[in-house]
């Protein structure tokens, strides 16, 4: 069924000069080709190993070792049948190609495909002043009822989501937030209580039977800048026994977008 897409994708390709145009002896350079070749192959349909070192002509060996290295570097994914498909890092640089992306941009292949692992809805909030502001959302396509929250601010004392932010501060920040939001019962022992897996739970805190989970979105610091979360209907979400493989894939997430932005901001600054 890719068959019919391969040969309009390939052709750009041609048209880029080889290695041994420029030194024939440059297996830097040929590496570079190899991989781009195997982007583009995985770009027209995710296929496995043996697939890919066929249609691109590649010894399985170096096919193999190529795709280690690209899907350590987030460029592809493999799944559970050893097929291989375009990973997030593909589309933030698409992102950035289009001009200077915001963070919403780099966080959106992240967010396509936290969703379709988890077959929820997952979103990214940010911190702005003492509110959680969601910038982006991916919904599951089976919501139970359809709800934007881009643009929703949430206060950070309301509820895990904001605690999982408040516990990457200081404790000086921290003694000195909780001073100033005397109005908050119990602030300075939910922000105590971190969860063992780092992934803070929520149910009935932002909307009745929804149940979210949350893991900080972390700087260079290690301090919060946001949040990346997934929730669903608490009938179905967790389902049972599925709460370790959410929770690992959030963090996973969280921590591969963290360092594509990360990436992102310091190549910004060596321009500038």
């Amino acid at each position: 069924m890719c068959e019919a897409n391969i040969t309009a994708i390939r052709e750009p390709m041609d048209n880029f000069p080889h290695s041994g145009n420029v030194c024939g002896n440059m297996a830097g350079v040929k590496s570079v080709e190899r991989a781009i070749s195997l982007l583009v192959e995985v770009g027209v349909c995710p296929r496995g190993l043996v697939d890919l070192a066929e249609a691109t002509g590649l010894p399985t060996s170096t096919t193999a070792r190529l795709l280690a290295t690209l899907e350590d570097l987030d460029a592809v994914r493999r799944d559970d049948d050893g097929r291989y498909s375009l990973g997030p890092t593909v589309g933030a640089l698409a992102a950035a190609e289009r001009g200077e992306p915001r963070l919403r941009d780099i966080a959106q292949p992240y967010l396509e495909e936290l969703a379709l692992t988890l077959d929820e809805a997952v979103g990214l909030s940010v911190v702005s002043g003492e509110d959680n502001v969601t910038i982006s959302q991916v919904d599951t396509p089976r919501p139970v009822q359809a709800e934007n929250w881009q643009g929703t601010r949430w206060p950070i004392t309301q509820g895990p989501a904001g605690y999982a932010v408040l516990s990457t501060w200081s404790a000086p920040d921290v003694a000195d937030f909780v001073r100033r939001h005397p109005e908050v019962e119990g602030l300075a022992q939910g922000i105590a209580a971190k969860p063992a897996s780092g992934v803070w739970w929520s149910v009935d805190h932002y909307v009745d039977g929804l149940t979210s989970a949350s893991v900080p979105l972390l700087d260079t610091d290690g301090v919060a800048m946001g949040a990346l979360y997934a929730y669903g209907p608490s009938y179905r979400f967790p389902l049972p026994g599925a709460g370790p493989q959410i929770e690992a894939a959030l963090k996973d997430h969280a921590r591969h977008l963290a360092r594509a932005w990360q990436q992102r901001a310091a190549r910004t600054l060596e321009a500038g």
